[in-house]
């Protein structure tokens, strides 16, 4: 049966301010859709659009945006960044897919996400059948919290590369994102199928224990993570969760203090009480963040926010604690 508090935590990634979340993991959005199926054949990809062509909604353009770091205007970074403006200059010259694929890995290590969305549309125009760039493209969507739209590229890159152990997991954290968990776990179980050695997919496999429910078996499977890569970030992050899911919060905070410092722990332990609507002892974590890390400003501002909520709560209430 799944524990009650669990719920808040599936939609919260709390490796947020620790050391960041590791490739190939992702939130949860809290706005579920159907997986449908592609709506042309794999073998006839069509046209790579650009993000304009795509037709989204005003208010979908924002999330987008809300998801686009952007450093500095989009002249400044191409000319202030070396290694990007050789990419554009070498791709001007060559407009290869490649040289293209190139330049989209630069902008979006730079989170100028938009930017590697169109090159990667203009590689996927010249190599259509490139599992490595469709796989890449959908987990755009994807980490843009928009994975329906994922979803056919994701499809077409399994299709391309069947034996692809990263296709299968990216085809896995989609459908996982879209709430289709029966069809994630087979994708995940083909991944390790392919690549019993392949530690993130086993901390996919974990997270969606999680979400199922099964908070036992997604221990072991973060532990089995761990086991075969000791520094995998997002897979103690997840066995953290397991453990808060449990109610056990002192080996939640122990685990997030493998890779993470102090401040990111009592950190990371606010965020969950938040979940749990628990305003008194979030104020308590994440002062305690503050104090350890003076510079953390996020941490002083989630403990003003809790606080308030505290306030808000015994005004509205008449109590005299909030939980």
């Amino acid at each position: 049966m799944l524990n009650w508090r669990l719920l808040p935590l599936v939609a919260v990634c709390v490796c947020l301010f620790a050391t960041g979340c590791a490739v190939r993991q992702t939130t949860i959005s809290s706005r579920f859709v159907k997986a449908g199926e592609p709506t042309v054949s794999y073998d006839s990809p069509g046209r790579a659009k650009s993000l304009t062509e795509v037709r989204l909604s005003p208010a979908q353009y924002e999330e987008i945006a809300a998801h686009t770091v952007r450093h500095s205007s989009g002249r400044t970074v191409e000319t202030t960044n070396s290694e990007l403006a050789e990419a554009l200059k070498t791709a001007s010259l060559k407009p290869d897919a490649e040289n293209f694929h190139r330049v989209a890995a630069l902008y979006r290590g730079l989170g100028i996400i938009d930017k590697a969305y169109d090159y990667l549309s203009l590689a996927i125009g010249l190599q259509p059948k490139s599992a490595r760039f469709l796989e890449e493209r959908a987990q755009i969507w994807r980490d843009w919290n928009f994975p329906q739209f994922g979803l056919l590229d994701a499809h077409k890159a399994v299709f391309f590369a069947p034996r692809s152990a990263s296709a299968h997991s990216t085809l896995g954290t989609i459908l996982r994102a879209t709430g289709d968990l029966s069809s994630a776990r087979i994708e995940f179980e083909k991944a390790i199928a392919l690549d019993p050695g392949a530690a993130y997919v086993l901390s996919n496999l974990c997270y969606l224990s999680m979400l199922e429910g099964h908070a036992a078996r997604a221990e072991q499977e973060c532990k089995s993570a761990l086991a075969l890569a000791p520094d995998l970030t997002i897979a103690s992050n997840n066995l953290a969760l397991s453990y808060a899911a449990a109610g056990d919060l002192t080996r939640a905070r122990e685990e997030f203090l493998r890779s993470g410092d102090s401040a990111s722990a009592d950190f990371n332990i606010g965020v969950i009480h938040m979940a749990w609507g628990e305003y008194t002892q979030a104020a308590s974590s994440f002062s305690n963040a503050s104090n350890a890390r003076p510079s953390f400003t996020e941490a002083a501002t989630q403990a003003r926010r809790a606080r308030a909520l505290v306030n808000a709560t015994r005004k509205a209430y008449g109590k005299s604690s909030a939980h």
